[in-house]
C-alpha cells in the first residue's frame, strides 16, 4: 500500500513538473511568436512611413522642377527679351549723339547689359529640367559641362563609370543638382582653371561623386559660399549621404557618397 501510495506521488509529481515544463514552453512560444507580430507590424508601420516620406519627397521634387522651369522660362522669354530691347535702344542713342563722356556712359552700360544677359542665360540653363525621355543622367551632366565650357574661364572635365540603370530617378535629380551646385560655385567663386567631375556607381550600392578644381579653396565665412553649402548639405542627408571637403588656397576637394535605393 505505502509503495503505490509513493508510485502515485511520483507519479503527480512528474506529471506537475512536466506540465509546468510544457506551460512555460507554450508561454514561452506564445511570447516569441506575439515578439515577432509586434516587430514585423513596427517594421510594416516604418516602411508605410518611409513610403509616404518618399512619396512627398517626390512630389516636392516635381514642384521645385516645375517652378525651376516656370522661372527659367520667365527669365529667358521676359526679363532677357526686356534687357534684349534696352540693349538696342542703348545702341542706338550711342550712334546718335555726339556727347563723348555720353558715348562712354552708354557703352560701358551696353557692356554692363551684355554681361548681365550672359549670366542670365546661364541662370535659366541651370533651371531647366534637367533631363528628357531621350536624356539620362551622364548625358544631362556632359551637356551641362560643354556649356560652362564654352565660357572658356576654366576647363571643365567630365568622367563616368559604373552600372548608372542601378540609381533611380529621384536619386539622378538630386545627382544633378548637386553637381551644377558645386560647378556653378566653382564658375562663380573659385577663380579654378582646371575642375573636374568624376561619378561612380560602386559595388552596386553606393554613388560616389568627386569634383576637383584647382581654385582659391572656399572660405565658409563668405555668405553666398555659406548658404551654398548649407543648402548642398541639406540636399546630401535627404539622401541619406554623407560630404567631406578638402579645400586649401591651392583647390579644393569635394567627395560625396550617396547609397543607391531600389
Amino acid at each position: 500500500m505505502l509503495l503505490q501510495t509513493q508510485s502515485y506521488l511520483s507519479y503527480f509529481y512528474f506529471g506537475g513538473i512536466a506540465f509546468i515544463f510544457m506551460l512555460l514552453c507554450i508561454i514561452v512560444l506564445y511570447s516569441w511568436l506575439h515578439q515577432k507580430k509586434v516587430t514585423q507590424f513596427q517594421l510594416q508601420l516604418q516602411q508605410e512611413e518611409i513610403s509616404k516620406q518618399q512619396a512627398v519627397f517626390k512630389a516636392l521634387n516635381e514642384g521645385e522642377e516645375k517652378e525651376r522651369l516656370r522661372i527659367s522660362q520667365e527669365l529667358h522669354d521676359g526679363i532677357n527679351a526686356k534687357l534684349i530691347a534696352i540693349k538696342s535702344k542703348t545702341i542706338h542713342v550711342a550712334d546718335n549723339t555726339t556727347d563723348v563722356e555720353m558715348k562712354k556712359f552708354l557703352q560701358e552700360s551696353h557692356d554692363e547689359l551684355s554681361e548681365l544677359m550672359t549670366e542670365i542665360r546661364y541662370i535659366s540653363h541651370h533651371l531647366q529640367p534637367a533631363f528628357s525621355k531621350n536624356r539620362n543622367l551622364q548625358q544631362a551632366i556632359e551637356r551641362y559641362i560643354e556649356r560652362l565650357n564654352l565660357d572658356n574661364k576654366c576647363h571643365y572635365s567630365f568622367s563616368a563609370s559604373g552600372n548608372f540603370d542601378l540609381i533611380n530617378e529621384v536619386l539622378q535629380l538630386h545627382t544633378y543638382r548637386i553637381v551644377t551646385e558645386l560647378l556653378q560655385n566653382v564658375r562663380k567663386h573659385a577663380q579654378a582653371t582646371e575642375a573636374s567631375v568624376e561619378l561612380t556607381v560602386e559595388d552596386d550600392s553606393n554613388l560616389q561623386l568627386i569634383v576637383i578644381d584647382n581654385g582659391k579653396g572656399i572660405n565658409p565665412d563668405k555668405p553666398t559660399i555659406g548658404i551654398g553649402i548649407i543648402n548642398l548639405k541639406n540636399r546630401i542627408e535627404n539622401c541619406e549621404g554623407d560630404l567631406h571637403i578638402d579645400s586649401s588656397p591651392k583647390g579644393t576637394t569635394i567627395i560625396i557618397n550617396l547609397p543607391l535605393k531600389a
